[in-house]
């Protein structure tokens, strides 16, 4: 069959065979059986909608049955975008259901696609959220069903996406439609009922127990600075202690669980005993399935307690667990004017709460054994301080529990292994353990007996000291302003912080709320300053006040009132903000600047003005464009003269990918930016917010597959190298700005669940000790099947090596070919030695060569 449109509507009303009363009709098919063998370009009726800068060729080989054809897209270069095609449409009819299935096949190493259903045109609704695939070198089927919300004809259809470099076969893409649910070919939940209590920790025993985390993500600066979490203490309802909720005068945000694996189909009771202190507090149960920003699976309830009511037993029923919904994250909320305490938790089967009783009879402690506000992590050469301890939930004290404490080195490599003895109630067991490995290290404590205890797990780091660059630094980010996050910040090698989403102290809209009041926040930049971290302000964000709205809808921006902001927020912070971005994203149309780009002109005019006036020192940030399209600023650049133009452009580049692959040349982008800009361009280009939208974790529950992992780590490294490599003098990751989540917002975190080190910021960290400070080196000729990126210092040079994907195989780095006093590193910090040549692959290996002083 071919791919034209007129031939996927005639297949309409074709029946396929299927078993049940619910059975499919084939509304659009696709072969690629006519494709021509030496053909370029995409298959009839597909469009391409790519954005971005990339090169990519379209032709056909073998099909999946051995006869016809099927569609290979070569993908040999992406910078600053992705490849998009789209099938023809079909006609897609409300509360119908749809299963798309397709086959699918890697050449040599491709990274992954996504695969949906969307609108090709602005604002890309999506109709079908499809999966992410990574295809294997073998053909493999894979389908995703949805229920259509509109009746939709025209302009959208099947959408396959890529950021990444690679050669990549589709075949027999088939679309069907079903009257219900097609229940074979949904991704079932599988995992059985299980019966007791589903909480490890229920009777909150230890001192340190990671399986509670809390989110202080508020918007508040004054409640994320205090970074208000619940403690331990003495006085449970249960064993010795419980979880304490202290009065707070700021928001504390919510506790949340680690996530439990639930049965489809099934309604679940989350139970706990709650004591207020002092009058009457509101404490809410809830929980979701735990994925980012779904609504798929909610509930909650918020009850009163009162102090004179003592200990009193708090319920939530669940709804049926959805069959694609398979873990539950549970929720714990306090208002802020009370102190509560909490025990006795339950999350069990079943529609109402049965006797509390605990999971095993002991609880497993195990820590990192130092203050709660000191990071994970230990530099290289120290052994990890681990704290170790068993607490009796539901046994006498006094018992012993067996156990293994087992520490593995990223990827999986057992570095350690030894049996432990824990007494309960008894003594407390401190550690020093070498793990003979760097990078990051899963810790877990493993109970002999499993109906003993439930196993305990925690990820450490061990990293490279900080450069302590300051301003010299390349590596920044948007971290959380309080004192932990500022500690952990600078262990993994951060030099700047871009006061943006993680902190609006900066923003006119907290600083100055009303005319003629200022608020300003000096213990928080001081403590930033202090660790040796620059600051980027924005003093964007005006409130209503400032850009008053017409009856229209039309935003008038007062520039004088901006100006004013400006002034006072430069001189107040002036020695200590020296860098000021006028405004987060204009080019968002309706969004960070609510009107055209000529109305943007005066508005950073005044601005930029304004600033250097508060502060003579200050350097001015802008325009924020997106990469690939800096045309944004044409309109004020042409109307008027700019008479205060930015002494530093930044602009905004998402990776796609794992950058640094394919023929694309990044450097050509930097240059169309500078040439927009003409005379107006600045000596620098800062690219103040990027970041992949993928997520990680060392952590087993967070079940990332290697391949995930492995691409962590090399975003983790690549990302720094190739962007200073291509002219981009800084680089601030967007991220840590919502920390203490095990989504990770849907982007590559610098923190994992519990606030540990994640695969990117282990070689984030490593990088940073090994470029940062160095300037870009002129390109030699890479070794074969490898890509490079090279810088030089006064006391060392370093090439960054990966390899190629567009050359088949694996590269070998030969160590004979090394410099003269050349080492040669892995990305989590350890030194490869022994073996005549090591594999290069998506993660780097580090050249490092002293210079001569």
């Amino acid at each position: 069959m071919k791919t034209s449109l007129a031939l996927s509507v005639a297949v309409w009303g074709c029946i396929v065979s299927l078993a049940g009363a619910n059975a499919g009709r084939l509304v659009a098919h696709w072969t690629f059986d006519d494709m021509p063998l030496d053909g370029r370009s995409a298959p009839e009726g597909w469009i391409v909608g790519n954005w971005g800068r990339r090169t990519c060729a379209f032709g056909s080989q073998t099909g999946a049955d051995g006869r016809g054809r099927a569609m290979n897209v070569d993908m040999t270069g992406n910078f600053g975008g992705e490849l998009q095609i789209f099938s023809p449409a079909w006609p897609m009819w409300q509360q119908r259901w749809y299963r798309v299935s397709f086959l699918l096949k890697g050449i040599d190493h491709p990274g992954k696609i996504n695969v949906c259903v969307r609108k090709i045109g602005y604002p890309w609704t999506m109709y079908g959220a499809g999966n992410t695939f990574r295809p294997t070198n073998g053909w493999q089927r894979h389908a995703f069903a949805f229920c259509a919300k509109a009746d939709v004809q025209s302009g959208f259809g099947v959408m396959v996406s890529t950021g990444s470099i690679g050669h990549f076969l589709l075949d027999d893409v088939m679309v069907e439609e079903f009257d219900a649910n097609p229940d074979a070919t949904v991704e079932k939940n599988n995992n059985p009922p299980v019966a007791g209590n589903l909480v490890p920790s229920s009777s909150c025993e230890a001192k340190d127990d990671n399986f509670f985390i809390n989110t202080v993500f508020t918007g508040e600066a004054w409640s994320e600075w205090q970074d208000a979490r619940p403690e331990w203490i003495a006085g449970g309802k249960f064993g010795r202690r419980a979880l304490w909720f202290p009065k707070r005068p700021y928001t504390a945000g919510e506790t949340v669980t680690r996530p439990m694996d639930v049965a489809s189909g099934q309604a679940y009771t989350f139970s706990l005993w709650a004591k207020c202190e002092e009058g009457t507090a509101h404490v809410r149960l809830g929980g979701w399935d735990g994925r980012l920003n779904s609504n798929k699976w909610r509930f909650g309830k918020t009850f009163p307690v009162a102090a004179q009511d003592g200990w009193v037993r708090l319920e939530v029923t669940t709804p049926p667990v959805p069959e694609d919904v398979r873990q539950a994250a549970l929720t714990i909320s306090c208002d802020n004017g009370h102190a509560v305490r909490v025990d006795g938790l339950q999350f069990e089967l079943g529609s109402r709460a049965t006797p509390y009783a605990p999971a095993a009879p002991h609880e497993l402690e195990l820590a990192f054994d130092a203050p709660t506000d000191q990071p994970a992590i230990v530099p290289w050469g120290r052994p990890l301080p681990l704290r170790l301890a068993a607490h009796a939930a539901d046994s006498p004290t006094g018992t012993v529990v067996h156990a293994t404490l087992r520490v593995t080195a990223y990827p999986n490599r057992l570095v350690h292994e030894r049996r432990v003895e824990l007494v309960a109630g008894g003594k407390t067991h401190h550690l020093d353990v070498e793990p003979n490995a760097n990078g990051l290290l899963r810790v877990e404590l493993v109970p002999q007996d499993a109906s003993s205890a439930v196993r305990c797990e925690r990820v450490l780091a061990r990293l490279p000291p900080p450069r302590g660059l300051g301003e010299r630094s390349r590596f920044g980010t948007h971290f959380r302003l309080s004192p932990y996050f500022i500690r952990y910040a600078r262990a993994i090698g951060m030099g700047w912080e871009r006061l943006h989403d993680c902190s609006g102290i900066t923003k006119m809209s907290c600083g100055n709320p009303k005319p003629g009041e200022w608020r300003w926040f000096d213990e928080p930049v001081d403590a930033v300053r202090a660790a040796g971290i620059a600051i980027l302000g924005l003093p964007d964000g005006p409130p209503e006040w400032a850009h008053p709205v017409d009856a229209q809808g039309k935003h008038h921006y007062d520039a004088a009132a901006f100006a004013a902001w400006c002034e006072q927020v430069a001189a107040h912070y002036a020695g200590r903000i020296d860098h000021w971005e006028v405004w987060n994203e204009p080019y968002i149309s309706g969004y960070f600047f609510r009107g055209t780009a000529a109305e943007f002109g005066p508005v950073f005019n005044a601005g930029a003005a304004a600033l250097r006036k508060g502060n003579p020192s200050a350097k001015v940030v802008g325009w924020c464009t997106e990469l690939s399209s800096p045309d944004y600023v044409k309109p004020f650049l042409e109307s008027a003269p700019v008479a205060e133009r930015p002494d530093i452009n930044s602009m905004h580049y998402y990776f796609c990918n794992v950058p640094g692959d394919g023929d694309t040349d990044g450097g050509a982008l930097i240059a169309n930016m500078r040439a927009t800009f003409g005379a107006r361009a600045a000596p620098e280009i800062w690219n103040t917010e990027g970041n992949l939208s993928m997520t990680a974790s060392f952590y087993t529950f967070r079940r990332t597959p290697p391949e995930d992992l492995e691409e962590a780590v090399a975003f983790g490294a690549r990302c720094w190298a190739d962007t200073f490599a291509n002219g981009i003098a800084k680089l601030f990751l967007y991220s840590l700005h919502n920390t203490d989540r095990f989504d990770g917002h849907g982007l590559m975190n610098l923190a994992d669940y519990d606030r540990a080190v994640s695969p990117v910021a282990a070689a984030t960290a490593v990088t940073a000790y090994f470029i940062d400070g160095l300037e870009p080196a002129p390109l030699a000729p890479p070794p074969e099947g490898m890509r490079v990126a090279r810088f030089r210092g006064d006391d060392r040079s370093v090439s960054v090596l990966w390899d190629d994907v567009l050359v088949p195989g694996r590269a070998r780095l030969d160590r004979a070919a090394l410099p003269q006093g050349g080492r040669l590193w892995d990305a989590m910090g350890n030194e490869l030695v022994g073996a005549a040549s090591v594999e290069v692959g998506r993660t780097p290996v580090f050249v490092v060569v002293p210079q001569e002083q």
